[in-house]
């Protein structure tokens, strides 16, 4: 019924991280709508990624048949989530009524999905089974794609009109985390003949993960940060994930020499090895890149810290109010610095 296939394990992974992402940013404020919205987001991605990975394990076309109708059990609910979340910040309240609508559109979707009109069959390529469109999925993928367009311009709509710098650089991350989202729609693809393996779910966990880091903290670090930031997560899940799966595909062989029919116990462990390793690697690269990316701030951050300890010891206002501004000027490399005070008796 089922076999060990390497392809599946990427599919397995980001389920779990996805399920994981969601539930930490929901519970952090289970009243707050952007954090639910995000929480059913995250559901809905990993059930549609959970879905494939037993599609992709299944030897028989029946069984890979059910695990396919049960991605779209998560699927239709993707976009509508992902709208749900662009009209759930301040501005956007006349638009409430039509994320109701596109909810029940999602649940006519699911349920159009059991039917030979969505899904006529499936296609088999060298990753698996894959999904076989019927005439209502042409349809389905055209209403998605212009909301997921609408929910971008809403994001962008409240970049531009929002007066609060931090929190236009909040909404900046999370326009472009949905911008970096529609990459994944290449996934769409195997369905209509096109032999690409799916790897949707990089682009979805690279912009998931913006918006849960935008969402859980108001002040958005430098962009240059949060690049490296990414970049480190994905180079180091991308072996994490990578390896396992090459070691299945180009050592298959050699495994079934080895072990005979326990060869894919050699992927499983590696699995085992570098998920454990995983964490402690990104958590590692990441302070050596912030190390070197934020060393002169952490410099005169230092020299401002011991600055203001021997700052106690002066006791005259004039004299202390131009060290302040001397020490600004010389240390943090700014042009113009005031210290404004109601007494001009200083």
């Amino acid at each position: 019924m089922y076999q060990f296939n390497p392809y599946a394990i990427p599919p397995f992974f980001t389920a779990i991280f996805l399920f994981a992402l969601g539930f930490f940013v929901f519970i952090k404020n289970i009243r707050l709508m952007p954090n639910i919205a995000f929480g059913l987001l995250s559901l809905s991605s990993a059930i549609w990624q959970f879905g494939f990975g037993m599609e992709y394990l299944s030897i028989k076309e029946e069984t890979a048949l059910f695990w396919n109708r049960f991605v779209y059990l998560g699927v239709p609910f993707i976009v509508p989530t992902m709208y749900h979340f662009s009209v759930s910040f301040p501005g956007f309240k006349e638009q409430k009524r039509f994320v109701i609508l596109s909810y029940i559109l999602a649940a006519i979707f699911v349920l159009l999905s059991r039917t030979d009109y969505f899904i006529t069959g499936l296609r088999k390529y060298f990753w698996g089974y894959y999904t076989n469109p019927g005439i209502l999925h042409h349809p389905f993928l055209i209403i998605w794609f212009s909301l997921g367009i609408v929910s971008i311009i809403n994001l962008y709509k409240g970049y531009k009109n929002i007066n609060s710098a931090l929190e236009r650089r909040r909404r900046k991350y999370m326009f472009l985390a949905l911008i970096i989202s529609l990459i994944g729609t290449l996934d769409y693809l195997p369905a209509y003949g096109l032999q690409l393996y799916p790897f949707g779910y990089l682009p979805v966990v690279i912009c998931l993960s913006l918006i849960a880091y935008a969402i859980l903290k108001y002040s958005v670090m430098d962009v240059s940060v949060t690049i490296t930031r990414t970049g480190i997560f994905i180079g180091v899940y991308t072996l994490v994930l990578g390896l396992p799966f090459l070691l299945g595909v180009f050592g298959k062989n050699t495994l079934i020499n080895l072990w005979g029919e326990n060869w894919w116990l050699g992927p499983l462990a590696l699995i085992a090895v570098l998920a454990t390793a995983g964490p402690f690697a990104y958590i590692y690269f990441q302070k050596r890149a912030e190390a070197i990316l934020l060393r002169e701030q952490r410099k005169y951050q230092e020299i401002l810290r011991q600055t203001a300890m021997g700052m106690t010891r002066i006791r005259n206002p004039r004299q202390l109010l131009n060290l302040i501004v001397d020490i600004l000027i010389k240390n943090v490399h700014i042009t113009h610095s005031a210290v404004y005070l109601p007494d001009a008796g200083y």
